[in-house]
This record gives structure tokens, C-alpha cells and sequence, in this order.
């Protein structure tokens, strides 16, 4: 490989030589010719958004990012399938982290080194750990508002990284469930103290969304978005809380986007009766056209939608056709389709 380095190198010169003027730079490129990006020896970096590694990779290189007498001390920071360790950056400006491929003391040592950071994105979390770097252990992050931990192919792996966490900041949490336990997410909520207004959940067991649901922190829910079973999730958003007092899951809740194939739409309309809902979006999941009559909202719950609708709430059925990215809602044929029944009732 080292063999192609002349083919680069016309490149690698521009590049390194135009590196005092770098605001944002995106690295991918074979791992020989890493080595060789050092910038042009200047001292100072204006550099503010820096990506390093391919989208995809089998292995981790064990080169990384360095320039020559200079640390970038960028702002927002994208890591592929590169080792933490490897990066040779000043941290402490960074606000917004996004990582694929790490170990979870990577993750853990990363939030230790950048203590202003605000958004932070997982994708693919590898079991074990970079024993080079500190060994797992609790860390209190005290700035993170916004966490997404996706694309989790190991049991385990988030929990383990959930369950080393505390977050007192944390407004904002994106999980994926599917592989992990939801279980632990409600005692890292317990444990962080913190009041989340968003909530986005991939979740495909049965009736564990339920288990959640009770946990401390989620009472100031405004934006559910639910990749589950629908009447799991109807089933506890209807039903009151377990402390006797009448009161309702998600009392703060003013808008909610569920993923599912439907089977009952009659609790849909139910959920405005009792908390400030506004914006409802079902986004039934489908492998048949979508005019097909499973697909179909029942009379009563339709007029209660047109209604909802005319008050002012904004309620939608996106349903995909096969072969079509573009989304269609359905929600005004519904309406229309129920209306034409009563006329021709009359």
C-alpha cells in the first residue's frame, strides 16, 4: 500500500499546507496516509468540527490524528473507528461528540476529558475495553444534556455503560433496547436525578416499556418517539400511575410519535383527554399497501381525530407504500372515507 503513497502525496501537500486555515476537516482516508496530514508546522488552529475515520470499518488502525506543532481545539469532534487514545486534540472546548466503534471506557474516559460536552452519540459500542486507558468506572458528567446510544450488537454492552453513568444534566435521551434491557435505563434515570422532556425508545420485547415508564425523571416528558408495540405503549399511557393518587404516566406529554404495525386505534384519541397533547404521528409499519383494511382507523376514532384536528391538535397516520420513500398521510382519507359512510347511512 505504502507503494501509492506518490499518488497521494500532490494531495497531502495542499492539505497540510492550507491547515492554519482549517475550520472544518474531514478525514477519511487509508490508514498509510494518516501519518503523513500533520498540517504545515504552524502553531495555531482555528479548526472547529474535525472527522476522523471511515463511515465503516473491520478494524480499528492503530494511527490516528496528529499535527505538528499545533493541538486543534475543535468544538465538535466525529470519531470512526478510531481508537480515543490515538487523537491528539485539546478536549475541553468540545460540546458535541459523536463516536462509532468504542469500547465503553473509551465513552466513560472520553466525558472525564471534555467536561463542557452537550451532545454525545454512540453508534456501536464494542464489549471489553482499550486496556491501554483507565479501566471502567462510575463517572458523573455534570454538562451532557443530550445522550443517543444506537446500533448496540452486543447484550450488555449499553447497559454496562448505562449503569456506570450519572447525568444530572441529561434533558435529552435516544436508546435503543432491542439487545439491552430497558430496566437499567429507569435506575440510571433514578440515579442521575435528572427531569428528561425527551425520549426516544427502539424497543421490540413485549410490555417492557411498561417497566420504565414509572421511573423518577420522566414525569416532565413533552416528546415521546416509541419504535415498539403499539398497545403496549397505549396500555400505559391509559392506565394511572401506581400511586393511587389518579395520576397518569407522562402527565406533561404534548407530543408523541409511535413506530408499529396498528391492530387497535380506539386508545389513540384517549390520549388527549388527560395530559396537554398536541401533536400525535403514527407511522404504522407495513409490508402491505397501505390502503389495505388492516390499515384502517375505525369510525369512532376517526370523527374523534377530525375532531381533535378542527380544535386545533395536529394528528397524522404516515404510511409508507412499498417501494416509495415519500410518506403519505392517510389520516384525511380516513376522515373522509367515515364521513361518506355516515352520508350514505343517512
Amino acid at each position: 500500500m505504502e507503494d501509492n503513497l506518490d499518488v497521494w502525496k500532490p494531495l497531502i501537500d495542499i492539505v497540510n499546507g492550507c491547515s492554519n486555515r482549517w475550520r472544518t476537516f474531514v478525514v477519511d482516508v487509508p490508514d498509510f496516509v494518516l501519518p503523513y496530514i500533520v498540517g504545515n508546522g504552524g502553531p495555531t488552529s482555528i479548526l472547529k468540527c474535525l472527522k476522523v475515520g471511515p463511515d465503516f470499518s473491520f478494524e480499528r488502525p492503530s494511527i490516528g490524528f496528529s499535527l505538528t506543532n499545533s493541538l486543534p481545539m475543535p468544538s465538535e469532534l466525529v470519531l470512526s473507528a478510531m481508537p480515543l487514545r490515538s487523537i491528539d486534540i485539546g478536549w475541553s472546548n468540545l460540546t458535541a461528540v459523536g463516536i462509532n466503534d468504542f469500547y465503553v471506557n473509551e465513552c466513560l474516559v472520553l466525558l472525564r476529558w471534555a467536561p463542557r460536552l452537550v451532545t454525545f452519540a454512540i453508534n456501536g459500542l464494542r464489549p471489553g475495553q482499550d486496556k491501554i486507558l483507565l479501566a471502567p468506572a462510575t463517572t458523573t458528567h455534570n454538562t451532557l444534556e443530550r445522550l443517543a446510544i444506537f446500533g448496540i450488537g452486543e447484550k450488555q454492552t449499553a447497559q454496562q455503560l448505562l449503569d456506570l453513568l450519572i447525568l444530572p444534566s441529561l434533558v435529552d435521551l435516544s436508546y435503543d433496547s432491542r439487545p439491552n434491557p430497558l430496566e437499567n435505563v429507569s435506575a440510571f434515570l433514578q440515579r442521575s436525578c435528572c427531569r428528561l422532556t425527551v425520549l426516544r425508545v427502539i424497543n421490540r420485547d413485549h410490555d417492557h416499556f411498561s417497566k420504565m415508564a414509572p421511573a423518577s425523571g420522566l414525569q416532565a416528558l413533552e416528546n415521546l418517539e416509541y419504535h415498539g408495540y403499539l398497545d403496549d405503549c397505549l396500555h400505559c399511557l391509559n392506565r394511572a400511575t401506581n400511586g393511587g393518587d389518579g395520576s397518569i404516566f407522562f402527565p406533561s406529554l404534548r407530543r408523541l410519535a409511535i413506530w408499529d404495525e396498528p391492530k387497535n386505534w380506539s386508545g389513540l384519541a384517549d390520549l388527549f383527554l388527560s395530559r396537554p397533547l398536541k401533536t400525535l404521528s403514527i407511522h404504522p409499519v407495513l409490508n402491505t399497501n397501505p390502503m389495505h383494511k388492516n390499515t384502517w382507523v375505525d369510525k369512532e376514532t376517526a370523527l374523534r381525530f377530525q375532531d381533535l384536528v378542527e380544535k386545533g391538535h395536529n394528528i397524522k397516520i404516515m404510511v409508507h407504500s412499498m417501494g416509495n420513500r415519500e410518506a403519505r398521510d392517510l389520516l384525511p382519507w380516513f376522515i373522509e372515507f367515515r364521513m361518506s359512510e355516515n352520508r350514505m347511512v343517512d
